[in-house]
């Protein structure tokens, strides 16, 4: 046998070895070996591409045809085909084109209040801006926020109105981004984002006649992918934005790559509603670090007596002795910035913090950089260069002409770090910080979709003029220093009482459509109340009270949901015998002892009442609750097991010596140990899947703004507990079931399983009470599975659609969280688990572990603006999550297309967290009223999102629409997609008849195309892409 045959015969041995090794099941049972090569098999399954290291470095590539560059955390990742991957620089631009921009970075609400700020800083800017601007027609000057420019414009003078309205007319003054506020990016809804928007816009058009052209969003903390997309299809072509992370924007500098478009990852053209982008230069948006390079000489050309740069001089008194060394710094400046970008055409930024409230800082600025412009534009041969005084929309005007080519990115910049070699490098404490507040927003936005719906439904438009101001405050909160609880107490509590202002202006207004149009004459009171403030753990529903003059009550329940369910409705009462009545028919209720969280004990004053009602999308169901003598057969008492706990009124059973103890539906069954989840079994599976939910600790000596751990994590589990600590206990009925556990001195968690033939069933719904006690602490949430999950997950942009993170092993602990706005996933080849959640938050994994931020107290201060002790406050929150174990469908793996260009919810974690997010709005009438006035029934195709329904004005409407991609490698509800016919009929509904035309997103730019049943396919036809629908009042 030769050498040769020898090793062809060993060759053929391995292959057959390794092949038997991926395929064979009993194998992977018993085989170390082939667990490591677990990975590669699977991506074989699952017809994934194959990844590979690169350089030994355990770094990924995946191939993406479409963009030039995906941005991926903190890296960036060409494309091996784009002409960008080797950099394109131009080495030598004759003439450069500078266009200086002066603006004012106004926070409305960050060390001071909106209002605090708007008297001491702003009426004044906006009053030297209309001044000088007029008096200066070389002057150019932009605003971005509008919720202060409405607010100066009821205080301005007819005639600065007058000369405000003629100066953005003319271009001097440009209403830049025109949102109600600059948002954060990481942490809102996108729509709550979308009406920002439609505020300011609507503010904008009414106001001045003219439309935003560009976006200014230069201080967010880290850019994502919603911002760019809703930009555009509100017809915002052109984008300038600020803080990319320092090593990342270092290598777009030296490939000349800071302008790009910015792509959907699901936009397989790369062009669909693509912004051109420009990125400023370095970190931040001032004079002093913006012109250029080298601070010392940028600090030279920060004018004025507000300039707040340190500096040996300035360039404030130039005369004919030194204008030639000023002129020559300077473009010396302009010239080196525009090597970091491909085209000849720059924006140079000039301005700062509440910059230009003072009459000498336009005067000095004015005639200083007058006489730098005429000198630099007088000796082109010197300086190759025109100067001028511009706008955002002047300058990508220009940018146009120059015909100039730009990359595609897509991908996001989140975790923002400025350093990440720092002390405090990683900006990702801010997801989770001041959980109160972000439960609140999101309640507030609820409520105001309710409101939004039912007075479409109604029909009744009057109702726009006053919940309007509530509405501009809860778009004030979607600001980045508002949502993220990155101000100082004080404004904190600010945002805090006009959020609870906002949500009672809606209760209100809900009060008013049905007094005005549907139970005519009839007062009534909403159910859903603000959330308190009180260590109790107070859920936010109002008491339902049943006394010896009242023994009945007419419910109201509204369906904000677009898919027929059996809907859960939760009520808190207070007494145990309420018969709950729909036409006269009984329906099934349960009553479920309520905790009180401070005594440790069950409430003999209040109790929960809970009932499923078959409700159609939309629905507005009339309900009776009413009193009896004796416990209704109907309304069943829960059983509950327990160790020392009393009750007079329900079946108390002791637990057993073991700590387990199981609740289950007709889904699945989950195992608790110590009151924990510890698994879960599917119905008829004979094994159970791990899923285990523990709680633990970070020592964090970050602040507001970052998270910095200092060390491994502590199980929460293992502290001391308060005296009045209880062991856990289980409530069990035939409609819900309840696990309640103290997890540590400052966490209980409630665990749900409910049981009523609902989409509710589908999930494991957690209420976790969070009042924090500990100081330099961030708490987390640890969700452990044995999905194989290679460290990738998936983080929503926004509710928009998933992006896949990746944990990166070279990057600190805290740079791998990721914005939770409101769901995440782990998944492999078998199975997906996603956590959907009920307020914002931040999530990494950790060896097939979620974890995810609960709530913290920093002591200290991370150099980002605040003082120490302005993060130490976190008042106590009940905080939802949602958790939903779905299997993969066997053979869906192999029919999903393998080009599929995004990865997006099931229809049952989708409509879970709809109900989660907008849940049923429940209202009492105060006099019985059994004329009710409702809408019918609608029908509604399961994969076309209502996203909301809203009127402008008295006169106007506004529906937003979108094609939902339903995950098909997981199991779906049993409901109808694509019915078109429906789905016009139920529009026409919502426009009372009147025509619907194609706009914008806000609402602005009506196109030319009339909707009707014919063209709905057309008009829907691409997935995830938003659909702004107009009509008018009859």
């Amino acid at each position: 046998m030769t050498p040769r045959f020898r090793f062809a015969i060993f060759i053929f041995s391995a292959v057959v070895f390794l092949l038997l090794v991926f395929y064979s099941q009993d194998l992977v049972s018993g085989s170390s070996l082939v667990q490591q090569a677990l990975p590669f098999r699977r991506s074989l399954l699952t017809n994934k591409l194959a990844f590979k290291d690169v350089a030994n470095t355990g770094e990924k590539t995946e191939s993406f045809e479409n963009y030039d560059v995906m941005i991926k955390g903190s890296k960036i990742q060409y494309n091996s085909k784009s002409k960008w991957t080797n950099g394109q620089k131009i080495s030598t631009k004759d003439l450069l084109s500078i266009h200086v921009v002066m603006h004012s970075h106004v926070d409305p609400g960050w060390l001071e209040t909106f209002e605090e700020y708007y008297n001491d800083k702003v009426h004044s800017i906006l009053n030297l801006t209309v001044k000088h601007l007029n008096e200066n027609p070389d002057m150019r000057f932009i605003w971005s926020e509008m919720s202060f420019l409405e607010r100066w414009w009821r205080d301005a003078t007819e005639e600065q109105k007058t000369q405000a309205k003629k100066l953005v007319k003319d271009g001097q003054l440009e209403l830049s981004g025109g949102a109600w506020v600059m948002t954060d990016e990481a942490t809102p809804y996108f729509w709550g984002t979308i009406d920002n928007m439609v505020e300011g816009h609507y503010f904008v058009k009414q106001t001045f006649g003219r439309l935003p052209k560009t976006s200014w969003s230069v201080d967010p903390f880290g850019h994502g992918m919603m911002v760019p997309y809703l930009l555009a299809e509100s017809g915002i072509t052109s984008m300038v934005i600020g803080r990319l992370n320092a090593h990342l924007k270092a290598e777009l500098r030296e490939k000349q790559m800071l302008m790009f478009y910015w792509a959907q990852i699901w936009d397989k053209s790369g062009r669909m509603a693509t912004p051109l982008v420009d990125a400023l230069p370095k970190t931040y948006y001032t004079t002093s670090d913006a012109c250029g390079p080298d601070s010392n000489v940028c600090c030279q050309f920060d004018l004025g007596p507000s300039a707040r740069s340190y500096c040996s001089k300035r360039a404030s008194n130039i005369d004919n002795s030194n204008i030639d060394d000023f002129a020559t710094q300077l473009a010396g400046q302009y010239r080196k910035v525009s090597d970091y970008y491909p085209t000849n055409v720059i924006l140079v930024p000039v301005g700062d913090d509440f910059f230009y409230s003072k009459d000498a800082d336009w005067t000095i600025t004015h005639n200083s950089y007058k006489k730098l412009f005429d000198y630099i534009n007088g000796n082109p041969e010197k300086y190759k260069m025109r100067v001028q005084f511009s706008t955002v929309e002047e300058y990508f005007k220009k940018v146009q002409e120059s015909k100039a080519d730009f990359p595609t990115f897509t991908g996001d910049f989140f975790p923002y770090t400025e350093d990440k070699t720092g002390r405090f490098p990683y900006w990702t404490g801010f997801y989770a910080h001041r959980p109160f507040f972000k439960r609140s927003e999101r309640l507030t936005e609820g409520k105001l979709r309710a409101t939004d719906l039912l007075s479409t439904l109604s029909h009744y438009s009057e109702i726009v003029k006053n919940v309007r101001p509530a509405r501009r405050d809860l778009s004030l909160c979607q600001h980045h220093d508002s949502i993220t609880g990155t101000s100082k107490p004080k404004v904190m509590d600010d945002y805090l009482q006009r959020l609870q202002n906002a949500f009672l202006s809606f209760n209100t207004g809900i009060q008013e459509i049905i007094s005005k149009r549907i139970a005519p004459t009839t007062d009534s009171f909403s159910l859903m109340v603000f959330p308190q403030n009180s260590s109790d753990g107070k859920t936010n529903l109002h008491l339902v009270t049943f006394t010896a003059e009242t023994k009945a009550h007419q419910l109201l329940v509204f369906n904000q949901g677009t898919q027929k369910t059996m809907q859960k409705i939760t009520l808190r009462v207070n007494d145990p015998r309420i018969q709950v009545l729909e036409n006269d028919f009984e329906i099934a209720a349960q009553i479920l002892p309520v905790m009180d969280f401070s005594s440790g004990s069950l409430s003999e004053a209040v109790y929960e009442l809970v009932f499923f009602i078959p409700m159609n999308p939309l629905e507005l169901k009339n309900l009776r609750l009413i009193w009896q003598q004796k416990q209704p057969k109907s309304t069943i008492l829960s059983m509950v097991f327990s160790v020392g706990l009393k009750s007079p009124i329900f079946t108390m059973m002791p637990l057993n010596d073991s700590n387990k103890f199981s609740l289950s539906n007709s889904l699945f069954s989950v195992q608790f140990v110590d009151g924990l989840i510890a698994s879960v079994r599917k119905s008829g599976d004979n094994a159970s899947m791990a899923l285990q939910v523990t709680y633990k600790s970070y020592v964090d000596n970050g602040g507001a703004y970052t998270f910095v751990n200092r060390g491994p994590a502590s199980n929460m589990h293992k502290g001391q507990l308060p005296s009045q600590s209880f062991t856990p206990f289980y409530i069990v009925g035939p409609l819900t079931s309840k696990s309640i556990t103290r997890t540590s001195a400052s966490l209980f968690q409630t665990a749900i399983v409910d049981n009523g033939n609902s989409i509710s069933d589908f999930a494991v719904h957690l209420e976790l009470f969070s009042n924090q006690g500990d100081m330099d602490i961030t708490q987390i949430m640890e969700v452990k599975t044995n999905i194989v999950s290679h460290d990738e997950f998936y983080t929503d942009i926004n509710g928009l659609y998933f992006l896949k993170r990746s944990f990166d092993t070279n990057v600190l602990f805290e740079g791998n969280f990721y914005p939770v706005a409101s769901s995440l996933f782990i998944e492999d080849q078998y199975s997906r688990l996603t956590v959907l959640t009920g307020q914002p938050t931040g999530a990494t994994v950790n060896k097939n572990s979620m974890e995810i931020m609960l709530d913290r107290r920093i002591s200290g201060e991370d150099g980002k603006g605040l003082g120490a002790g302005d993060a130490s406050y976190s008042p106590p929150s009940l905080l939802k999550y949602d958790l939903v174990l779905e299997n993969k469908r066997p053979t869906a793996v192999s029919e999903k297309s393998n080009d599929s260009f995004s990865i997006f919810f099931s229809s049952i974690a989708y409509f879970t967290l709809q109900n989660l997010l907008y849940p049923p709005e429940m209202s009492i009438l105060r006099q019985p009223n059994q004329n009710i006035d409702t809408w019918g029934n609608f029908d509604w195709p399961c994969n076309i999102e209502l996203i909301n329904a809203r009127y402008l004005d008295e006169n106007t409407g506004l529906i937003l629409l979108r094609r939902l991609p339903f995950d098909t490698t997981l199991s779906q509800l049993d409901c109808f997609e694509d019915d078109l016919k429906s789905l016009y009929t139920a529009l026409s509904k919502l426009s009372k008849q009147t025509p619907l035309i194609l706009t914008s997103l806000t609402g602005t730019i009506d196109q030319s195309v009339v909707v009707d049943e014919s063209n709905l396919k057309d008009i829907l036809k691409m997935p995830l892409k938003l659909v702004a629908l107009k009509f008018g009042i009859k």
